[in-house]
């Protein structure tokens, strides 16, 4: 934020925080007005300080020293993982980062209306019809949900999705199939059917008072998880259901 002439930055999954801003805009708020959208970040020169508010050690502090870095880091870490997270505020020279906490997890209509858009699963232009090995991976794949509650050292999936699931209806995912099924090198087979990081479709906590609390960015035990639909069986027998699609028996593996 500091060396880039932005005026605000949305982070994570960005289609809520991207609609709040173009309902305001429409409505004629001033851009430079606009500074309580969840999951923005801003350059301020004053900050009007709020009770829960958490203050980092600043830019210069953790030049000078890594640990404090490390310290900030797990602040950060934490807060994207709560249900109720606090505003982030870190001191660069003579003006201030904000980091507003993000939106709650998707509902299910949400992120079905996101999914279900006209997408071209095409890679960018630019590419200019190159072949793309990372691409070629995924074509046929369906995320089914997004969030990640393994708390993985190595991965940052839980800082911009979060730790909670939120899972796409049966509906929505069988429609993306036949989708697939009308790409013109469709096989008959999806290579992948699960989230951004591992299958957690429709997991959640037992008791929603104690996820409430939770700022740990990995569920304890597995019996702290509800059981139906805690897998994507369920989505697979629906799908196999559905019967035959252009032609061919939809298999589904992994």
């Amino acid at each position: 934020m500091k060396d880039s002439p932005a005026d605000l930055l949305i982070y994570g999954m960005g289609e809520l925080p991207l609609k709040e801003l173009v309902s305001r805009l429409q409505a004629g708020t001033p851009f430079h007005e606009i500074k309580d959208i969840r999951q923005t970040a801003y350059l301020a020169d004053t900050v009007e300080p709020l009770p829960e508010d958490i203050n980092l050690f600043s830019h210069e502090e953790c030049l000078r020293d890594k640990l404090k870095q490390a310290k900030n880091f797990k602040h950060i870490e934490e807060e994207s993982n709560k249900q109720q997270a606090s505003r982030i505020l870190q001191k660069v020279g003579k003006q201030t980062i904000v980091v507003n906490p993000p939106f709650p997890p998707m509902t299910e209509e949400e992120i079905d209306a996101s999914f279900d858009l006209p997408y071209t699963r095409l890679p960018h232009p630019k590419y200019k019809g190159k072949t793309i090995p990372a691409f070629e991976m995924i074509k046929f794949s369906v995320n089914i949900h997004r969030g990640c509650f393994g708390g993985c050292a190595f991965c940052t999936i839980s800082a911009h999705q979060g730790k909670f699931i939120a899972s796409r209806s049966k509906e929505s995912i069988l429609k993306e199939v036949k989708e697939i099924t009308q790409m013109p090198d469709f096989k008959g087979y999806l290579s992948d059917l699960g989230g951004p990081s591992a299958n957690m479709y429709r997991m959640k906590g037992k008791n929603p008072d104690i996820c409430a609390q939770c700022k740990k960015t990995f569920l304890h035990l597995p019996c702290h998880l509800q059981k139906p639909e805690c897998r994507s069986y369920a989505v697979v027998r629906y799908i196999q259901r559905s019967g035959q699609h252009a032609g061919n028996q939809t298999f589904v593996y992994r």
